[in-house]
C-alpha cells in the first residue's frame, strides 16, 4: 500500500486525454493568433506602398501642372507672335493692287508655308482656289481654311467637295472606263493646263462627271491613281489602249510617266495589246512598246513590231532593236552593217562571245 508522497511521485502520475486536448487548443490558439497578426502587419504593408505610390503621382501630377503652366505660357507667347505675323500678312496682302496680285501674294505665301504635291505653273487660266488646292493637296482642308482666315470670296460654296481623279475608289474608275468616249479635255490639253475647264465640275459626284460630254476630267491625275495597278485595270489598258484608240483609251500610253509600274504590272498591259490592229500610227502608243520591247514574248507580236520599226529612226536613236530576241537583231544587222559595226566597235552591244562572233561574220560577210 502506497502512503501519500509515494501516490505522488512523478513516475506514478500518468496524463490524461485532457491534458492532450488542452494542448492541442493552445497550439490552435497561437496558430490563429500569429496569422491574425501577419495578416496585419501585411495590410498595414499594403496601405503603406499605396501611400507611397499615391504620393508619387502626386507629385507627378504636380510636376506635370507646373510643366503645363509653364507650356501654355510659351504657347501664349506663340499665338501672340503668329496673330501679329498674320495680321501683318493678311494687311500685305490686302494691300495688292487688284485681286490678281492678292491671289499671287496668297499663292506665294502657302508656298513658304507647304511643298508643293503638284506643279500648277502652267494652269495660270484656272481659278486660283484650285490652283492652291492641287498644288498643295495633301493640305486641302487647311489651305480652304487659310483662304477663309485671309477674307478670299472668290471660293465655291461647295469647295469641300473637291477631290482629284488620284483619289477616286473603285468603282468611280470603272465609271471612268465604261465612259472614256467622253474623256476629252479642250485644246488637247489632255495631261495639262486644263483645270481651268475642270473647276466646275471638279466638285460633282464622279458619275454626273464621268457622263458629260467632253468632261475636261485631267488625265494626269487620273493616272496616277493608285488603283490602276490592280491587274482587272491593267488587262483592260492594255485591250483598249489600241482596240479602242479613238475613244481616249490610247492616253494611258503615258501612265508610267505619273506612277511606277514594275515589269510584271507593264507585261500584263502589254501581253493585252490589240497587236493585230495596231497600224502605228500614234506615236505615244509606238512609244509605249519601244519602252517596253523586251517585255513582248508574242513572236508575232514581235514580227510586227520588227516588220514596223526595222528601217525608222527610233530603232537606232534609242538602240530598242537590241532589246529584242537576238534573232532580230541579227536581222537588223544586215541591213545595217555599219551601225552594228559602229555599237560592236564601241562596246554598246552586250552579247556573248558567240553572238560578237556571228555579227561580225554577217557586216564582214
Amino acid at each position: 500500500m502506497y502512503d501519500y508522497d509515494d501516490y505522488y511521485e512523478e513516475n506514478i502520475y500518468e496524463p490524461s486525454p485532457l491534458d492532450d486536448l488542452m494542448k492541442e487548443y493552445k497550439e490552435k490558439c497561437k496558430t490563429i493568433l500569429l496569422s491574425n497578426v501577419q495578416d496585419e502587419i501585411e495590410a498595414i504593408k499594403s496601405r503603406n506602398t499605396s501611400l507611397e505610390k499615391e504620393n508619387t503621382e502626386l507629385r507627378k501630377n504636380n510636376r506635370d501642372i507646373k510643366s503645363q503652366v509653364s507650356l501654355n505660357e510659351q504657347e501664349m507667347d506663340k499665338i501672340k507672335v503668329f496673330a501679329d505675323i498674320f495680321t501683318n500678312i493678311k494687311q500685305h496682302i490686302a494691300l495688292g493692287k487688284d485681286r490678281k496680285e492678292k491671289e499671287e501674294r496668297i499663292f506665294s505665301f502657302l508656298c513658304d508655308v507647304f511643298e508643293q504635291d503638284y506643279s500648277v505653273k502652267n494652269e495660270y487660266n484656272a481659278p486660283m482656289w484650285i490652283q492652291c488646292l492641287t498644288a498643295f493637296y495633301s493640305h486641302k482642308q487647311l489651305v480652304i481654311e487659310i483662304l477663309k482666315l485671309f477674307d478670299y470670296d472668290y471660293t465655291p460654296k461647295d469647295i469641300n467637295n473637291f477631290r482629284l481623279p488620284i483619289d477616286w475608289n473603285e468603282s468611280e474608275l470603272d465609271i471612268f472606263f465604261d465612259t472614256l468616249y467622253n474623256h476629252s479635255c479642250t485644246n488637247g490639253n489632255t495631261y495639262s493646263s486644263n483645270l481651268q475647264w475642270y473647276s466646275g465640275s471638279s466638285l460633282e459626284e464622279v458619275s454626273k462627271q464621268c457622263y458629260r460630254s467632253y468632261s475636261q476630267i485631267p488625265w494626269q491625275f487620273v493616272l496616277r491613281n493608285p488603283l490602276l495597278k490592280q491587274p482587272k485595270y491593267l488587262v483592260r489598258i492594255g485591250k483598249e489602249m489600241i482596240t479602242l484608240h479613238y475613244s481616249n483609251a490610247n492616253n494611258f500610253n503615258k501612265i508610267c510617266e505619273y506612277q511606277k509600274l514594275s515589269d510584271d504590272e507593264i507585261k500584263v498591259i502589254i501581253d493585252n495589246l490589240d497587236y493585230v490592229t495596231w497600224n502605228g500610227k500614234d506615236k505615244d502608243i509606238n512609244s509605249f512598246i519601244l519602252k517596253n520591247i523586251k517585255l513582248i514574248t508574242n513572236n508575232n507580236f514581235l514580227d510586227n513590231v520588227y516588220d514596223y520599226f526595222k528601217d525608222s529612226w527610233s530603232f537606232e536613236r534609242n538602240k530598242a532593236i537590241l532589246d529584242m530576241p537576238f534573232e532580230y537583231i541579227t536581222k537588223w544587222t544586215k541591213i545595217h552593217k555599219n551601225v552594228v559595226s559602229e555599237w560592236l566597235r564601241d562596246n554598246k552591244i552586250e552579247v556573248t562571245k558567240e553572238q560578237r562572233r556571228e555579227l561580225m561574220e554577217i557586216i564582214l560577210g
